[in-house]
């Protein structure tokens, strides 16, 4: 069963800054919810590896993007878990403000997924985390000066909850090796 998904959010940043974060997914687990870590997988350019924990159980699925910085948007589609393909827009509203777009694919599997989505619970997810990139993208490009936007770009108070760091301590993955 395939779902479409569209949600979308206002920055106050301008169009191309905007861009520029969104395309830049060593940052992703700043504000998004269950997304661990994302790596650029060796020898495929354009492929990334996102590891992200659902029901405190680590997963992991890799996507190939084309980032088209003119048209300022983003396509992926999954190669590995599971399946779904994206396209993402950041249209200018002004000269200091933007909006993001994503629609969402998703190839829903299983059950799990079907009832997730029949709740609203991966569209909440998806406009929660949009919500928190234009918290994320304002904070840095509203910082006083270059020390405190790294400060935030690269730190901060972690969203992960006390179990799902304890959990990473009992059974750590490195999934750089696989």
């Amino acid at each position: 069963m395939t779902d479409t998904l569209e949600v979308g959010t206002a920055v106050a940043v301008p169009a191309d800054t905007t861009f520029k974060w969104f395309t830049d997914f060593s940052h992703y687990p700043r504000f998004m919810r269950s997304v661990e870590q994302v790596f650029p997988v060796e020898g495929h350019p354009g492929r990334f590896r996102f590891v992200y924990t659902l029901a405190g159980i680590p997963r992991r699925y890799s996507i190939d993007v084309t980032a088209d910085p003119e048209s300022r948007t983003l396509d992926w589609v999954s190669v590995t878990g599971p399946r779904h393909r994206g396209h993402a827009v950041v249209t200018p509203d002004g000269p200091d403000a933007a909006t993001v777009t994503l629609e969402l694919d998703l190839e829903l599997d299983s059950l799990t997924d079907r009832i997730a989505q029949a709740l609203g619970l991966i569209a909440t997810r998806a406009k929660a985390d949009l919500r928190r990139f234009a918290h994320f993208t304002e904070s840095v490009h509203n910082a006083a000066d270059p020390a405190e936007a790294e400060e935030i770009a690269d730190g901060g108070a972690s969203h992960r909850t006390p179990l799902q760091w304890l959990f990473d301590a009992v059974f750590p993955t490195d999934e750089r090796s696989s």
